[in-house]
């Protein structure tokens, strides 16, 4: 539902595409300086290369650079004293031409030094690369209690609960939330409406769907971000709701803000929904076609994704914008969330401890 972290950082080749002059002209800087400022030097160049890489957004672009990045380090070093106190040579020091007439071949660097350099070198740079890269894919600190509903044109009860298919191949309806307690890092979500329609041309999961999103319109500019960053499934984990909604959404129509009506009652098995010029809908129990007593049908998905439970209902719903429907006593169902960046905070265990249901 909107471009990744990843994606707004641009290609993770571009990197790969730059010229080798400048990394040339670095190490001839470093190399020209005296040998006490040469560790600090390659330190800085080593650090700016680091934030080069998380800029790129692609392991691989970090590992191709690797060898770029330890280049320097086998030709430059301080140079030490010796016990005896005589200047005892760097690594880079004892690296010589075969035409140097000032050294002997048992100055020179073996293979198996050089190797060892370039492996401390490259499991340090990995290390960096790691902790960066960990601390990129936190993301948000974001968390969602509170109450949904969904409306879709499956008959009662709706197969793709079960991993069946839709009941009339394709699928639309609505799916909508009200957040009782909620934040995303500092900003409060408390109170605030989301809504929107839908349709897959098959299940879900062939993907190709259509969206349209509906925020409260009581949402300020920084809560409106932050709704907009949870809904777009940026680093989520795979398989949680949002993620999977936003690989399965092909298009997304324009988002309204709106005044949304939501009324829900779990117990009664009742509920409304109302976005003016957009859609309308609302819930009831069940009945029996021959004594018209209520019936009740509870939906129990102990690894659900949306939901661990809920109850359902049967639904009347109208699609009157951009995408349109109209349903009359299908699928609809009502349950208690709990959402967060993992996807379902609660254990089906917690679930029913915390709720007292089913």
């Amino acid at each position: 539902m909107g471009r990744s972290a990843r994606d707004q950082r641009g290609s993770p080749l571009r990197h790969c595409r730059r010229r080798d002059g400048r990394l040339q002209l670095a190490r001839a800087h470093v190399a020209a300086e005296p040998p006490a400022r040469q560790g600090a030097l390659l330190a800085s160049d080593v650090r700016s290369r680091i934030a080069e890489m998380r800029a790129s957004g692609s392991l691989l672009t970090c590992l191709a650079n690797i060898s770029r990045i330890a280049g320097p380090m086998s030709d430059l070093g301080p140079k030490r004293m010796s016990a005896s106190g005589q200047k005892r040579t760097s690594l880079g020091d004892r690296r010589m031409s075969a035409n140097d007439p000032e050294r002997t071949s048992s100055q020179r660097a073996s293979p198996v030094q050089l190797l060892m350099v370039l492996t401390w070198y490259s499991a340090f740079v990995l290390f960096r690369i790691h902790l960066e890269w960990e601390s990129d894919m936190a993301g948000r600190d974001w968390r969602i209690e509170g109450k949904y509903i969904e409306y879709c044109s499956c008959d009662l009860g709706c197969p793709c609960e079960s991993m069946a298919d839709p009941t009339q191949g394709l699928c639309t309806g609505l799916v909508a939330f009200k957040i009782d307690k909620g934040h995303c890092d500092g900003v409060s979500l408390d109170g605030l409406v989301v809504a929107a329609t839908f349709f897959f041309p098959r299940a879900i999961h062939h993907g190709h769907g259509v969206m349209h999103p509906v925020i409260d319109e009581r949402a300020n500019e920084a809560q409106r971000e932050a709704l907009f960053y949870i809904l777009s499934g940026a680093d989520q984990k795979v398989g949680t709701m949002f993620q999977i909604f936003s690989t399965i959404i092909e298009t997304i129509k324009d988002p309204v803000f709106a005044k949304i009506t939501f009324e829900w009652d779990l117990d009664k098995r009742t509920s409304r929904i109302e976005v003016p010029g957009i859609v309308r809908a609302s819930s009831e129990p069940i009945r029996n076609p021959v004594t018209n007593e209520e019936h009740r049908m509870l939906t129990v998905l102990p690894d659900g994704w949306v939901f661990h439970e809920a109850e359902n209902a049967a639904g009347v719903a109208k699609g009157i914008g951009p995408i349109k429907f109209d349903l009359n006593r299908r699928h609809s169902s009502l349950a208690n969330v709990a959402w967060g960046p993992n996807g379902l905070i609660h254990s089906y265990d917690e679930y029913k401890k915390k709720y007292a249901r089913p």
